[in-house]
């Protein structure tokens, strides 16, 4: 998986810094954007969401699983959304970003957080907007992640783009059982070089970092 480690960062700013000058311009182009297309991006915590944030997030799930076609992770229900708001308020976290005079988010990223970890995320729009995904997926919530001292964000699944962004590929583990015996054991004969292999991969990926 994808991690990024604020490091008791005071600021935004301190992120940036670590980052080279080619792509902290790219970031602070791609934030200004926002702006730009008329939108403002806030983090609105799970007690602090109106009502109307659940279903509109549930709809943009599927909004998201809709462009994967058979490849989607269509898991949840909008059950599963609107019970949110009475299971666990206060371990949510949604980056929006707001049209003016708006009822509603253009588009929104749903995160959870617990101590000192914030985890991404489920995210979607009402329409395609340039640079909206990074801004509620990565930018907002690191930014919301420094400013409450949480200095471990793992950003959800997905693309090694978030290299770019500063996010260190991590080694991860998960368990697997082949109910056919032959399967377990092709598993048993081959996980030691397939483990090798992503490590592999991991450390090519951390040199493409695009660090100061």
């Amino acid at each position: 998986h994808f991690r990024w480690d604020g490091n008791n960062h005071e600021g935004f700013d301190d992120y940036l810094a670590e980052i080279n000058k080619n792509q902290r311009r790219n970031i602070r182009r791609e934030r200004a954007s926002m702006a730009e297309q008329g939108l403002r991006v806030e983090s609105v915590t799970g007690s602090q969401a109106p009502a109307g944030f659940y279903p509109t997030m549930y709809r943009y799930y599927l909004a998201t699983n809709e462009q994967f076609g058979p490849w989607a992770a269509l898991f949840l229900n909008e059950e599963f959304f609107l019970m949110l708001p009475e299971l666990c308020p206060d371990a949510l976290l949604f980056s929006v970003a707001w049209e003016q005079d708006a009822s509603l988010p253009v588009g929104m990223s749903m995160l959870l957080h617990k101590s000192d970890r914030l985890i991404g995320r489920y995210w979607g729009a009402d329409r395609f907007v340039n640079n909206l995904h990074f801004n509620l997926c990565y930018y907002e919530p690191i930014e919301w992640a420094i400013q409450n001292r949480v200095n471990s964000f793992d950003p959800g699944m997905g693309s090694s783009h978030k290299v770019r962004r500063g996010f260190r590929a991590v080694a991860t583990s998960s368990l697997h059982h082949f109910a056919d015996e032959r399967m377990q054991l092709v598993m048993k004969m081959n996980i030691d070089q397939v483990n090798r292999y992503e490590q592999a991969h991991i450390d090519q990926l951390n040199g493409m970092l695009p660090l100061a």
